[in-house]
């Protein structure tokens, strides 16, 4: 008797699991906005991903940090074709980066120097 009860929750779980909603990877993000810090030898990033009604945005400033003739330089690809690029350089300059809003739902941030 007590193997045709497990039987049965077991069962009655994993019923209830397939029937919940799944997660999806291409689900939106939900409104708001999260800060972000990326660093490099010889730069810096500081930046923040702003979502808003099926828009993004990121923005922020990037900053070379090193005097080594290199330049500190974000980009920005975005799923819906968005690319962008800024660039500070020498030492101690900070570039303001903004990319307004845009009709995508994520982005590709990276920090290089060279």
């Amino acid at each position: 008797m007590r193997t045709k009860q497990w039987t049965f929750v077991a069962a009655l779980a994993t019923a209830v699991a397939l029937a919940a909603p799944m997660s999806s990877a291409t689900a939106s993000p939900t409104a708001g906005c999260t800060s972000k810090s990326l660093f490099a030898d010889g730069g810096k990033a500081y930046y923040q991903e702003c979502f808003e009604g099926g828009r993004l945005r990121v923005k922020g400033w990037v900053e070379d940090t090193d005097a080594d003739g290199a330049c500190a330089r974000l980009t920005v690809n975005m799923d819906n074709g968005y690319f962008d690029q800024w660039k500070a350089c020498p030492k101690g300059t900070r570039t303001p980066v903004d990319t307004g809003y845009e009709a995508a739902f994520y982005a590709d941030v990276r920090l290089g120097v060279w």
